[in-house]
């Protein structure tokens, strides 16, 4: 029953009339997902957020002097370990946002007509799909 209830409140893009339906189904997905930022077409490509990898901590981000872990004050060991508690949330956000980002270009694809799905083909990101 939910499958047929999701099926028929599809909106699949065939013409432009369909266009302000459909690029709102995609948003709501995309918002859900956190990723709207990173495709809307309203935004230009030179003001588009980049998704970019978290990078992992080293001891001198919180110790100038220190190189290893073991250089670390026990205060700054303390911080060290709060900075990769969060490198570890931010790599696990960057991971589900990458594969959201994955996901939503299937998405597209599969609500878009035949006669146009071409125009996706060379598109490396959704945005460049949208």
């Amino acid at each position: 029953m939910m499958s047929q209830l999701k099926k028929s409140h599809a909106v699949i893009l065939k013409t432009s009339s369909d266009w302000r339906k459909w690029i709102e189904v995609i948003k709501s997905s995309a918002i859900g997902q956190k990723i709207w930022d990173y495709i809307d077409p309203e935004t230009s490509l030179e003001k588009l957020p980049k998704l970019e990898e978290p990078l992992f901590p080293e001891p001198h981000d919180v110790q100038d002097s220190a190189m290893r872990y073991s250089e670390l004050t026990d205060d700054s060991k303390e911080q060290y370990r709060d900075l990769k508690r969060l490198y570890n949330r931010q790599i696990s956000l960057y991971d589900q946002k990458v594969q959201s980002i994955g996901s939503i270009r299937t998405t597209i694809q599969e609500s878009i007509s035949e006669a146009i799905l071409e125009y996706t083909f060379d598109c490396d990101t959704p945005y460049k799909m949208l």
